[in-house]
């Protein structure tokens, strides 16, 4: 049983490969509930550099190593526990300090006796790495925390007095550190800022388009990308030209809700709210998409997905909205098993002891208690036939 099903696995890839020109599948490895997690909406992901990976959710923060997922939760009375259980931002700098943003405040984490430090009561959303500290964007303000003197300090960043032109006059919801010290900030609903850190200036660089930033991403090519909450996405020159707005209704884009925007591989993936995960290739302008089919156990867990990480690895992760977080991986082969009976995303049954190949490439399939299945690789389809069910089919063969 166990040969016929490794069979079946190689022969359908086979013909997988050859018939839809190389298609790459996805595999997705899925932490949620089920695995240990404390709760399933992921906010934050951060794989340390000591291999560990961090979830931050909406009640807790989970690490995930071969032991197994360990919760952290704030402690009434426990001055070094979590000083919340929502958790915005995980980062991790390069002295190798890792750093929690809460509903309560931002803490670090000692690695050492396993518990957290409250640094500041704030509330932060955003960090980026500056020559010499590292920077947090929260609610109205910006603050430093230096190396040398080990001090979280407010960052002046805008002219007193002058509130038109402060972009931290709104959530800082991203900050991303570009070449020779500049600093794009953006803000929650107030448009996308550049700060130069030597001169101490800032210019306003995108304007805000009444809809809220949901992403700021800046690719190798020096592009940048922004999403707006039911807006699409943009893109923009390194100088803040706008030259594409992409939107369901202008391009192959199924959803104009775009959480988040990450580049791997060549492509531009974006997280969609309802719409699963859509692959963007600009040199192409071609878009694909990754998303949960019911009773495909091998599409995307999930449609609603809040995030996507990179980790040093390159290993790529998916945040989502009530299904935890997933691994994605590439893969040229790919599994199918038992579906509903007359579901064409799977089998009948998932024990398979027969099988049989026509000229045309279609696969009859025989079960142990499912009857007899047909396989098409052109469609990726499987035939289940009732009246067979319940039969164990050993053997196939044509007939003239």
């Amino acid at each position: 049983m166990c040969r016929a099903l490794i069979i079946l696995l190689l022969l359908l890839a086979e013909l997988n490969l050859f018939a839809i020109g190389h298609t790459v599948n996805y595999s997705f490895t899925q932490l949620s509930i089920e695995q240990g997690l404390s709760q399933a909406t992921a906010q934050s992901v951060l794989l340390d550099h000591k291999g560990t990976l961090w979830i931050g959710t909406k009640s807790g923060l989970n690490s995930y190593t071969q032991e197994g997922i360990k919760t952290y939760l704030h402690h009434s009375g426990d001055s070094l526990s979590l000083p919340g259980n929502c958790i915005y931002h995980l980062a991790e700098d390069s002295l190798g300090n890792f750093w929690i943003a809460t509903s309560k405040g931002l803490a670090l984490y000692d690695d050492e006796h396993d518990r957290f430090r409250t640094v500041n009561s704030c509330i932060f959303y955003s960090s980026v790495e500056v020559g010499g500290g590292m920077w947090f964007g929260g609610e109205n303000a910006i603050y430093c925390y230096d190396y040398a003197s080990k001090e979280l300090k407010l960052v002046d960043v805008g002219k007193k007095g002058d509130k038109n032109v402060n972009p931290v006059d709104y959530r800082v919801q991203k900050l991303i550190y570009l070449e020779k010290d500049r600093i794009l900030i953006g803000t929650r609903k107030k448009g996308i800022y550049l700060y130069d850190c030597r001169t101490r200036q800032f210019l306003p660089f995108i304007s805000s388009n009444q809809n809220l930033l949901t992403s700021l991403y800046v690719t190798a090519d020096r592009h940048i990308y922004a999403s707006f909450y039911g807006d699409g996405f943009h893109c923009y020159d390194h100088n803040g030209k706008m030259l594409r707005h992409y939107t369901k209704e202008n391009s192959g884009l199924k959803n104009n809700y775009v959480l988040d925007i990450i580049e791997h591989n060549g492509k531009l993936w974006l997280a969609t709210d309802g719409g699963g995960i859509c692959l963007f290739t600009p040199s192409t302008l071609q878009f694909s998409q990754l998303q949960h089919i019911v009773g495909d156990y091998s599409s995307l867990p999930v449609n609603s997905i809040t995030l996507l990480y990179k980790d040093r690895k390159e290993n790529l992760w998916a945040g989502s909205v009530r299904g935890g977080i997933f691994g994605i991986k590439e893969t040229y082969i790919k599994t199918y098993k038992d579906a509903i009976l007359n579901d064409t995303h799977g089998l009948s049954e998932k024990s398979i002891v027969s099988l049989y190949e026509q000229k045309d490439g279609k696969v009859w399939i025989g079960t142990d208690g499912g009857g007899i299945n047909l396989y098409d690789p052109s469609t990726d389809k499987f035939i289940h036939y009732p009246s067979t069910y319940g039969d164990k089919v050993v053997s196939i063969a044509e007939v003239s």
